[in-house]
């Protein structure tokens, strides 16, 4: 009863952006709240593929499919000394991993959820890792300040997601990157190419990872239970199987169908303002090749 009563909710949040804005928001400040113990450190569905396998901490290790969705998405380009800010940073345990493990010079992780910020602030203490509250739409940030941004799982949850491209060119330097991925439908995507190119972002790839989240889903299943059965009111067991996209839930069977599609994307400020986007004229398979295309993108 309450999953139905929570799709209902979202469905009517999707219809209304200042009501989606203030139920995302609420809605994590409370799974915030829940986790007493400080246990969840991300939030994503996870990647389960061979591209990397990641060698991590015991306190890291539950995270692992999470964890590799980063390494994933954000080795797409070479970040090492790079000032990287990721939009929607949620419980942090990305942002540390991205530090750690992939070298940038400094990495600010901002988020809507104060709850989120504060869990950030006081667990995780690495040097030139820090954390803000923030609006996706609204950023505080200077204009072409950082050489790449990230931005996981995070973009459909937005009011306007548009007023978010736009503020990601704004403060990336020219021939900054965007490393992007979320869930949309194949009709959604053509929209969100658009977006693309309103924003002034060129589109250099883009693949679709579902089916790694999937069995990513599939594998993590028995340890997000647990968390779920043991951390949470059973009255709200639907509704976040619903929210996790478990098996049995309509969620994880439009992914399991493939009716909705996780696209990775790595977008490119131009070097010069003004330069004319390039509309993308593919649609890149998923791959476990991972090549360094911000030398193979620099002006020549």
């Amino acid at each position: 009863m309450l999953a139905k009563i929570w799709n209902q909710s979202w469905d009517a949040a999707v219809r209304a952006p200042l009501f989606k804005r203030w139920l995302v928001r609420c809605w994590y400040e409370f799974i915030s709240a829940l986790d007493r113990e400080g246990i969840i450190e991300c939030m994503n569905f996870g990647y389960a593929g061979d591209d990397a396998q990641l060698v991590l901490d015991a306190r890291a290790e539950p995270q692992y499919y999470a964890l590799q969705m980063y390494h994933h998405v954000v080795s797409q380009i070479n970040v090492r000394d790079k000032k990287i800010l990721e939009v929607g940073s949620g419980r942090g345990g990305g942002a540390a991993y991205v530090m750690r493990h992939l070298k940038p010079q400094s990495y600010i992780g901002i988020d809507i959820a104060p709850r989120n910020i504060a869990f950030c602030q006081t667990h995780y203490h690495i040097p030139g890792l820090e954390f803000f509250h923030g609006d996706a739409e609204r950023m505080d940030i200077p204009c072409s300040t950082f050489d790449a941004v990230v931005n996981i799982e995070s973009s459909t949850h937005y009011g306007d997601i548009q007023k978010f491209f736009n503020e990601v060119a704004r403060v990336l330097r020219p021939g900054g990157y965007l490393l992007y991925a979320d869930t949309w439908t194949p009709r959604e995507v053509v929209t969100l190419h658009a977006q693309f190119a309103r924003a002034g972002l060129t589109l250099v790839e883009e693949h679709d990872m579902m089916p790694h989240v999937v069995r990513a889903l599939e594998l993590d299943e028995a340890r997000r239970l647990g968390i779920m059965q043991n951390y949470t009111p059973k009255l709200l067991h639907g509704a976040l199987r619903e929210f996790a996209a478990m098996r049995g839930s309509c969620k994880y069977e439009t992914y399991r169908r493939g009716q909705v599609q996780y696209v990775c994307c790595l977008l490119r400020k131009p070097d010069v303002l003004g330069q004319e986007y390039r509309a993308p004229i593919f649609f890149v398979q998923d791959t476990t090749a991972r090549a360094n295309v911000e030398h193979a993108h620099a002006p020549a």
